[in-house]
């Protein structure tokens, strides 16, 4: 049986569906760039067993973004270019066995007011795999290096101090698809945020332009989706107003009742 980051099969289990960007306020949105407490190894079987839990006072402090093939000091990996070969001779989904492993580690707050609403984490990018703990549990796991994934945290996050960990792989079996001409590194790439939303939220939306020259008319076709547990998001109304880019509204609000559901299951940690 392979290991999680050397199975072709599973791409990601416990990270939520992709979404389109949306726009966060800054009242709910906390930062997770500044200090991580980091420490690195040359295999995922050298990384100990208790290592979302262990003493982190001796590890190296980094900000994110940060790529341990960049920092400079660390010399056990560095920077691979290559274009046309893999950086490494093996047949798929065999790996190296140096496959550099790093481990980061962080506590936050998160606000009381926060703890009746759904929080989730955006992890922007990481190559190229990485597991996912909050306070000692498996949240879940991702691959796809250069698209950013989220995962519900409402169900591990508490009052108080909580223990965020991510432990990062270098070369997963998806590797193989992420070759290209391209530097290789090893590290978190991108920003990493915790935001949240009410129980009901907008989960997703479609907007799909027409128009037309001769009249200078045009549509938008849009669909909302709206998430929440249950059926608790049947009982609300979507509201939609076209603005301008100097934010005034152009033409009447659109409005809607929520007439449909669909249920969705993570399947795995989530």
């Amino acid at each position: 049986m392979h290991s999680p980051w050397q199975d072709p099969e599973v791409t990601a289990l416990g990270r939520l569906p992709a979404t389109a960007s949306l726009h966060r306020s800054d009242s709910d949105l906390i930062q997770l760039d500044s200090t991580w407490k980091f420490q690195l190894c040359m295999h995922p079987a050298e990384v100990p067993a208790d290592w979302h839990s262990l003493d982190t006072q001796t590890w190296l402090d980094v900000e994110l973004p940060h790529l341990w093939t960049m920092d400079s000091r660390l010399n056990e990996d560095n920077p691979i270019y290559t274009n046309v070969v893999m950086p490494f001779r093996h047949e798929p989904p065999a790996l190296p066995s140096k496959n550099p492993t790093g481990i980061y580690r962080r506590t936050i707050t998160v606000p009381e007011n926060w703890l009746d609403d759904r929080l989730v984490i955006h992890v922007g990018g990481v190559e190229s795999f990485f597991f996912l703990y909050c306070n000692g549990h498996e949240v879940g796991y991702a691959k796809d290096s250069k698209l950013p994934s989220e995962f519900d945290l409402t169900r591990y996050l508490t009052s108080g101090t909580n223990e965020l960990a991510l432990q990062v792989i270098k070369y997963c079996d998806a590797s193989y698809i992420e070759d290209q001409d391209h530097w290789w590194h090893g590290g978190i790439h991108r920003s990493v945020y915790l935001y949240r939303t009410p129980q009901v939220f907008i989960q997703d939306v479609f907007i799909t332009p027409d128009f037309e020259p001769a009249s200078s008319r045009g549509n938008l076709d849009t669909r909302i989706r709206i998430g929440g547990k249950d059926r608790a998001a049947l009982n609300h109304t979507i509201e939609a107003q076209l603005r301008s880019p100097q934010d005034k509204p152009l033409g009447r609000p659109v409005s809607e009742s929520i007439s449909r559901s669909e249920f969705n299951y993570v399947i795995g940690k989530g």
